[in-house]
């Protein structure tokens, strides 16, 4: 961002802020309170402080602010291109990025800020992504392997838990085919040993080349969704809960069925997933429409993402039991690396596993 900034190229200053934000937000949500202001100088401080969580939450949407700004420039000496891995250079993409991250952290708050966090995620969303093409994510290819195929090639002890399979059977959902890896998956119970028959984690997150999404239009729907829902709004609610989980259907099919299915109308179309038995299923009577149906197939969009985790801790939905063999709840964050703890132990703050972060509480 300063060398930006000191190069006159407020293009490049605009991606870096929405890139920190999205970086900042990642950690805050997960760790609580972290170090940033002072951070990032190193020999010259070695033990940074901890900003609060409320702190990082303001300066990241400060951030997008100023990104947003600087996005928009007449003039900028450098602006990315090719190079940019994401959106190829294109500002109007960058700029509904990070309108869609705001969206994202105002409904982080709802937990804080009540009602005002639903019309500011509506308000930001507004100008945020307008359809699959709009998603922030990265495809990784044979020569770059994604970091789950890695993983699974290395030791592949990863299997795919009754919870979430079950939630899938139960709708008749065929993204079990791509979410695992077996259409007629069996799920273990969590925090056992089973193996055999069980399913392991599909192309959708662990394929050489899976995609990895940090921001998609499908969540931003679910933000929407859930916002009207909890304004009183059922009608608009009911919505953008079908339109982000048809974008969820779209952005499968587009990546692992593309011979069956065109949005343009041929082939596989709206109409024809209109008769499926998961339709159905998720197409629930409007005056039915509850938060916990909302929040369930967010979840299930949300498959290898991180915010399905936030959701849970915000909204406790989908209901969800602590895994068998365990001494704890579900943990509520994440424990601090050892490193802090050995190196910065004066700063590191003093909290547990079952700790809510400052938004949860």
């Amino acid at each position: 961002m300063d060398k930006a900034d000191a190069n006159n190229s407020p293009h490049y200053a605009g991606v870096a802020k929405v890139l920190t934000a999205w970086d900042l937000a990642y950690m805050t949500d997960l760790f609580g309170d972290i170090p940033y202001s002072e951070a990032f100088q190193g020999d010259a401080l070695l033990a940074p402080a901890y900003d609060t969580q409320e702190a990082i939450y303001t300066t990241v949407q400060s951030l997008l602010d100023a990104a947003i700004t600087d996005l928009a420039a007449d003039e900028s000496l450098e602006s990315p291109g090719d190079e940019d891995m994401f959106y190829a250079g294109n500002l109007d993409s960058w700029t509904k990025l990070a309108w869609s991250l705001k969206a994202r952290y105002a409904l982080n708050l709802s937990g804080v800020n009540g009602s005002q966090a639903y019309t500011d995620a509506l308000t930001y969303a507004a100008n945020g992504f307008t359809s699959n093409a709009d998603n922030m994510q990265f495809t990784f290819s044979s020569d770059a392997k994604s970091p789950l195929s890695q993983f699974m090639s290395q030791r592949g002890d990863i299997t795919m838990a009754s919870t979430f399979i079950d939630m899938l059977h139960n709708d008749n959902d065929w993204r079990v085919s791509v979410f695992s890896s077996d259409s007629a998956a069996i799920g273990g119970e969590p925090g056992t040993n089973e193996e055999e028959d069980i399913a392991l984690p599909g192309n959708y997150v662990a394929a050489d080349d899976a995609t990895v999404y940090l921001m998609t239009y499908h969540e931003l729907k679910f933000i929407e969704a859930e916002s009207y829902f909890q304004l009183g709004d059922v009608a608009n609610a009911d919505t953008a809960y079908l339109e982000g989980a048809f974008a969820s259907v779209y952005l499968t099919l587009t990546n692992y069925y593309e011979d069956l299915y065109s949005e343009e109308g041929a082939k596989l179309n709206e109409d024809t997933i209109k008769t499926w038995t998961w339709y159905n299923n998720v197409n629930v009577v409007q005056a039915s429409l509850d938060l916990e149906t909302i929040m369930k197939q967010k979840y299930i969009a949300n498959y290898g993402t991180v915010q399905s985790y936030n959701d849970w801790r915000r909204t406790g939905f989908p209901v969800l039991s602590a895994a068998a063999n365990t001494t704890t709840d579900i943990p509520r964050r994440y424990p601090y690396p050892q490193d802090e703890l050995d190196y910065n132990s004066a700063n590191v703050p003093s909290v547990t596993l079952s700790d809510n972060v400052w938004w949860n509480q």
